[in-house]
């Protein structure tokens, strides 16, 4: 992935970008197309060590263009590392 090599790419230049599609593009995929009128759904998954706040900024972004975003907390981190 060449995009991670340049020093002008972080989360902050990818969030700044306009569209959700932008941080698609920017890590080497192929950004969503817009599509007038239709809503999505997103299921946003966290990595180790995060819960799904980590996905705030992003939902926030994607609510915004009318998508409907989850962000769960995954069992066994955080808040939920001992379920009963």
């Amino acid at each position: 992935m060449a995009a991670t090599n340049d020093p002008s790419f972080t989360r902050r230049t990818v969030l700044a970008s306009a569209g959700a599609g932008a941080g698609a593009a920017a890590l080497g995929g192929t950004p969503a197309r817009a599509q007038t009128g239709q809503s999505k759904t997103f299921v946003l998954v966290h990595g180790a060590w995060h819960g799904g706040w980590c996905w705030r900024r992003v939902a926030d972004l994607l609510e915004k263009q009318g998508h409907k975003v989850f962000t769960p907390t995954l069992t066994g981190v955080g808040e939920r590392s001992h379920p009963s």
